[in-house]
């Protein structure tokens, strides 16, 4: 992440129970779909990273966002997405985290 979001995020980082990076967002987003964790945050959105991801979240009944609660789309490369169980996860997550 680019600062000063960076450091915004990283002192916030004690409202979570655990954090965890495998730097392989397929992984995660199999991670995501098990149940095995709750959610997931990306500062980079290559589509080959998160394109079939993204949407295989959606179809589960997933909620995902960029970081400023705009929707996801391909075509967009930056601006970060984080993705939670549902709306009302995703909202309370982002101000815990984002704002």
């Amino acid at each position: 992440m680019e600062e000063p979001l960076r450091s915004h995020v990283l002192h916030r980082l004690d409202r979570m129970a655990a954090v965890t990076d495998y730097r392989c967002a397929a992984h995660q987003y199999r991670m995501l779909a098990a149940g095995h964790c709750h959610a997931q945050m990306f500062r980079k959105l290559l589509p080959w990273d998160h394109a079939a991801g993204f949407l295989l979240h959606q179809e589960a009944g997933g909620y995902g966002r960029r970081f400023d609660g705009s929707a996801y789309t391909p075509s967009v490369t930056g601006g970060g997405l984080l993705l939670t169980p549902d709306a009302a996860s995703w909202k309370e997550l982002a101000e815990a985290l984002l704002r």
